[in-house]
């Protein structure tokens, strides 16, 4: 969890390094096997997700998710 700006610079150098391992296994593996990116990639993309959500909640994100939702809520047609 982030509490501090840096915790947030420290999980955004993580993200960094997580991408840019999925990045090399994109450029040396995908071209020569789906089948095996797909596996050694599900590692990365599980940790990247998560990354990215602890990123997007400690800058709020899910504030502005909630509203947009709540607003396309109140625009629905009355049944």
């Amino acid at each position: 969890m982030i509490m501090t700006d840096e915790d947030f610079a420290l999980v955004r150098l993580q993200l960094e390094r997580v991408e840019t391992g999925l990045g090399a296994l994109r450029r040396d593996v995908l071209p020569k096997s789906e089948a095996r990116f797909l596996l050694m990639a599900e590692a990365y993309v599980e940790q990247i997700l998560a990354l990215r959500a602890e990123i997007d909640e400690y800058l709020g994100l899910e504030l502005f998710q909630k509203r947009r939702a709540a607003d396309l809520q109140d625009h629905q047609p009355a049944r």
